[in-house]
């Protein structure tokens, strides 16, 4: 019965001592990029933007980027992303 509540108790703290994935982006006239603090690690990873479809901030082909977009696993981008640095949590 012990081993039980302990194991309940376990997975309890597994929930709220978790670490959330946090993640940002930012869309430039070139590229859009990603940033993603996920597992104790942060990575970053780029898509390239053909000429004519951001300019100085504004979207001009809405239709190309959301193609480009939605044709895009983000998953597996980020994934194959360059590591950036790895942090380390303390307990």
């Amino acid at each position: 019965m012990f081993t039980k509540l302990k194991i309940q108790i376990s997975k309890l703290l597994r929930v709220f001592n978790s670490i959330p994935e946090i993640g940002g982006i930012e869309i430039s006239d070139s590229a859009i990029k990603f940033a993603l603090a996920k597992d104790g690690k942060s990575v970053f990873a780029s898509l390239n933007l053909a000429s004519g479809i951001v300019s100085e901030g504004k979207v001009l082909d809405k239709n190309k980027l959301k193609e480009l977009t939605i044709n895009t696993d983000v998953d597996k981008l980020i994934e194959s992303a360059k590591l950036v640095c790895q942090t380390h949590t303390h307990k």
